[in-house]
């Protein structure tokens, strides 16, 4: 009768072997038959334990992977970039249209932010009616986009922007010295920029005195 009980209810086991008188139990037979209850049973809690916290540590990794996701969808990345976007906000005169593309790139992980940063706080340098305004945004501007071109000066189409602003700053600003270098760069690269980018030095080249439609 006593193999019917579960291997691990030992207290049972013993309880019943004493009662129906099935088996002489020992003192020494109860004591290790206890010991035996004792280590199933810290068995059982280890690995019940053990189940539980691969569960919550699972759950954590989920949960880790799903917010990072949300917070990569609320960033701009190369791959969901609008360049031409960009480019339509630089030749805006609209300050709330430039600040809206300030704004989409502030949290942009994109190699080109710094130089289309500067580009568009020196845009709005223009159109800013305070002095001191004016020569704090050229300033900020003019610096993140020499930096972008410092680390960078292989890239095309930093130079295509230096060129635009430079072409349109008011000789005050003494921003005037890279005009006829950058302009031989994009006609002799033109190929190589991205098919956005070469839209805008095509619409660009129709009103600079740099830059002529026939030479793409």
């Amino acid at each position: 009768m006593c193999y019917r009980i579960k291997a691990y209810d030992f207290e049972s086991l013993i309880t019943l072997c004493k009662k129906n008188k099935i088996v002489p139990l020992s003192f020494e037979t109860i004591f290790i038959l206890r010991i035996h209850r004792l280590t199933y049973t810290s068995l059982f809690t280890i690995v019940e334990t053990s189940m539980n916290y691969f569960s919550k540590l699972s759950t954590l990794v989920m949960l880790l992977f799903a917010t990072t996701g949300i917070i990569a969808q609320g960033k701009t990345s190369p791959s969901n970039f609008d360049q031409a976007a960009i480019y339509k906000s630089i030749a805006s005169t609209n300050t709330g249209e430039i600040n809206s593309a300030l704004a989409s790139l502030k949290e942009a992980t994109l190699k080109e932010k710094e130089a289309y940063e500067g580009v568009l706080l020196m845009k709005k340098a223009g159109l800013a009616r305070n002095a001191k305004e004016k020569l704090a945004n050229f300033k900020s501007g003019r610096t993140r986009l020499e930096a972008a071109i410092k680390n960078d000066a292989a890239n095309v189409e930093y130079h295509f922007l230096r060129l635009i602003i430079q072409e349109n700053a008011p000789n005050i600003v003494k921003y005037k010295n890279n005009l006829k270098t950058d302009a031989e760069l994009v006609r002799t690269s033109f190929k190589k920029l991205p098919p956005a980018v070469q839209q805008a030095v095509k619409d660009y080249s129709k009103k600079s005195k740099f830059l002529n439609p026939g030479d793409f």
